[in-house]
């Protein structure tokens, strides 16, 4: 049985990710002005280019991440990007936890061994 990462569920991700960002500075503007915290022009500029690099760093491990395919065999796990091999046995899986979201699909699969 072979699994793939959903581009669905990653372009979800990348949307709240995104949102969560955006909440996050507009917080810290509010913040300042609620409080009489003044942010000079420069902290905003700060702040909005450490958010960017966040922003392009975590995207580069969606990117990553999707190119992922795992595949399920009689005795073991096999996870491939590109040429590279994963390889768990499932004798020695000691737990399993699936999250699923509310509509239903499988969101997060962890293995521990």
């Amino acid at each position: 049985m072979e699994f793939i990462v959903s581009k669905k569920e990653l372009n979800r991700r990348k949307k709240a990710f995104s949102i969560l960002l955006v909440n996050l500075a507009i917080g810290i503007f509010l913040f300042s002005c609620l409080f009489n915290l003044p942010i000079p022009l420069a902290g905003l500029l700060i702040i909005s280019v450490i958010f960017l690099i966040i922003y392009l760093v975590t995207f580069q491990y969606f990117f990553f991440d999707i190119a992922n395919e795992n595949c399920i065999l009689d005795r073991k796990i096999e996870r491939q990007k590109e040429a590279h091999y994963e390889t768990y046995f499932i004798s020695e899986i000691n737990s399993l936890k699936i999250k699923r979201r509310k509509d239903g699909p499988v969101r997060e699969i962890y293995i521990i061994s």
